[in-house]
């Protein structure tokens, strides 16, 4: 069985001061924030992108001591293409003896299986979704289900929440920050 085709999403990386960071790469690096807000652990996490067709290329995530010299990298995520190919990979993951901490996650703007490589190290396997809702967001994702079943659950959910809309109006009003920066 060849592996499904898989392409680097984004990062995450732990910081001290989550406003001065924010505004370091805002500045020095032309990104704008798309979502901002305190995960169930209590994390205080920040959202930036450069790139319209994706909700995040960096994540800050507040929680590294100021005393801390040296800097974690909170995630190494990556992008596939459906739903299929995630569940392929999970079957995958579940067989590998070096894989541990398998996590499913409904994040409403996509669909994520995260595990700890052999040194611990986090990594996503994310699938985009058609909806866009406010990060952070987290609900239990089932791959047991059919791929309908798990489009219509997430959809219902991000429904739930104030500011949805589909991944499409939201790719839009985040050009039009991502072009206001470049003139």
């Amino acid at each position: 069985m060849g592996l499904p085709s898989v392409s680097f999403d984004h990062f995450g990386i732990f910081v001290t001061d989550l406003d001065k960071m924010s505004r370091f790469y805002e500045r020095v690096l032309g990104f704008v924030t798309t979502d901002s807000g305190t995960g169930s652990t209590g994390l205080k996490f920040r959202f930036l992108t450069r790139d319209a067709n994706c909700h995040h290329q960096l994540v800050l995530a507040e929680s590294r001591p100021p005393d801390m010299p040296f800097n974690n990298v909170n995630q190494i995520s990556m992008l596939i293409q459906t739903l299929d190919d995630l569940k392929k990979f999970d079957t995958l993951l579940k067989d590998d003896p070096e894989v541990s901490g398998i996590t499913y996650i409904d994040h409403g703007i996509s669909w994520s299986v995260y595990f700890d490589d052999p040194e611990g190290n986090w990594v996503e396997l994310c699938v985009n979704s058609p909806f866009y809702s406010p990060q952070p967001f987290r609900q239990e994702l089932d791959l047991s289900m059919k791929d309908d079943e798990i489009l219509a659950l997430t959809e219902k959910r991000c429904r739930e929440k104030p500011g949805f809309c589909s991944r499409e109006a939201w790719q839009s009003r985040v050009q039009e920050q991502i072009d206001a920066t470049q003139s």
